[in-house]
């Protein structure tokens, strides 16, 4: 959940915000129109399959899942990824904590750079199944009101389908940004994967869009 966590607070100083109170150096965005498949394992026994990119069209077996990219959008790289999540330590001053057990699946940026949709999955273990989607909202509403650099806002919450696969979902406002953020997560085996959108309320509703157009695999 930390991880999740993390990715939020990153997201938040990236996405379209220019008056942050602690500015983060990242490195320039890269676009990766085909990534190759990694090797099959098994989510139940703590191994991890990602999913994999043929040139705009992505799929996941693992996380039942699968889309084409929105035109104009960009596929970020898994070091610039991995720089956010390290923005993200340094706000909660967890650097160094070991990341060995964290799949990023991808990051993707609309084409003003205004919205990005990031998806992971962190390994839990056998304990995950005993996870209710409610027990997660509430505790990751506890830690993100517990960071004092930011101010969130709870929008709505419930469970959304996507792809056929029951949700969990978030739908928060970050008033010192004036960013709004989205999150989708839910228990695959012994992983919990989530989705986040980030965006300024110009351009959330793109990212809705695309999130809409996720499809079972």
């Amino acid at each position: 959940m930390k991880k999740i966590i993390l990715s939020l607070l990153a997201l938040l100083l990236i996405t379209g915000c220019t008056a942050a109170p602690k500015p983060v150096a990242t490195p320039e965005p890269t676009v990766e129109p085909t990534v190759e498949p990694t090797p099959t394992a098994n989510t139940e026994t703590g191994n991890y399959e990602k999913g994999t990119w043929t040139d705009t069209a992505y799929e996941s077996k693992t996380l039942n899942i699968r889309f084409t990219l929105p035109e104009g959008w960009a596929i970020q790289s898994d070091e610039y990824q991995q720089a956010i999540l390290d923005a993200g330590s340094e706000v909660m001053g967890t650097e160094g904590e070991t990341q060995e057990d964290l799949y990023l699946e991808f990051l993707l940026t609309s084409a003003n750079g205004k919205a990005n949709v990031q998806a992971m999955s962190s390994y839990v273990g056998p304990m995950a199944k005993s996870f209710s989607l409610t027990l997660l909202s509430e505790t990751m509403k506890a830690q993100l009101t517990a960071v004092e650099e930011f101010n969130y806002e709870v929008v709505e919450e419930g469970t959304v389908n996507l792809g056929g696969e029951e949700y969990g979902f978030i739908y928060l406002h970050e008033t010192n940004y004036d960013l709004h953020q989205k999150v989708y997560f839910r228990v695959v085996g012994e992983y919990l994967f989530n989705i986040t959108v980030s965006a300024d309320e110009a351009n959330i509703a793109d990212a809705d869009a695309f999130i809409s157009s996720i499809a079972a695999y």
